[in-house]
């Protein structure tokens, strides 16, 4: 089972503040990585090491997959660890439904500094449909009404915030990471 971790680190003694992360391309559970990279605070990528790879391919593709898909998979290893503590892991792998069927989506499991699971999610990428529907409620503006005040006359309420979540990013994730075939 091939899967991406994604670790954050901190250099010095404040372990409560992360320098960067380790992205790590796995074969397997327990296995050396298979290509490693690390991501600066400014989401710089440099690759770390790639000796065990064998197929110049692979790795063009997972530098493509890091080069486009850096921003989106920090932002949901921040959108999910809301601490800043090192050691917090994520984990990107596929999921089959069949066997030898097409995969579709992508788990996320995230992980404690102890190494216990905190929380997993599956998500696949959105059909047309899907982001027609979002597009269309991002274009028409949908937003919450603050309540608790009378609206005088000639007098527009405020909108605190969009009723919808910015998830195109989580999309753009798992399209970029299904392409690597990884």
């Amino acid at each position: 089972m091939r899967f991406i971790k994604v670790m954050a680190q901190s250099r010095g003694e404040c372990a409560n503040s992360v320098d960067g992360h380790i992205v790590g391309f796995y074969d397997g559970v327990g296995s050396v990585p298979f290509y490693q990279a690390s991501v600066d605070r400014f989401y710089n990528v440099q690759r770390l090491s790639a000796e065990h790879a064998d197929n110049q391919d692979i790795v063009a593709r997972i530098e493509t997959f890091m080069s486009t898909a850096t921003v989106d998979m920090m932002r949901m290893f921040h959108w999910n660890h809301r601490t800043e503590a090192s050691g917090n892991a994520m984990e990107l792998m596929t999921v089959e439904t069949n066997a030898g069927a097409e995969v579709k989506s992508v788990r996320f499991r995230f992980l404690a500094p102890e190494g216990e699971m905190k929380s997993e999610v599956t998500l696949s990428p959105e059909t047309d449909i899907e982001k027609n529907r979002r597009v269309a409620l991002e274009n028409a503006g949908a937003k919450v009404v603050a309540r608790g005040k009378k609206k005088r006359r000639r007098q527009k309420t405020t909108a605190v915030g969009p009723a919808i979540l910015d998830t195109s990013f989580m999309d753009r994730l798992c399209k970029s990471y299904l392409a690597t075939g990884w």
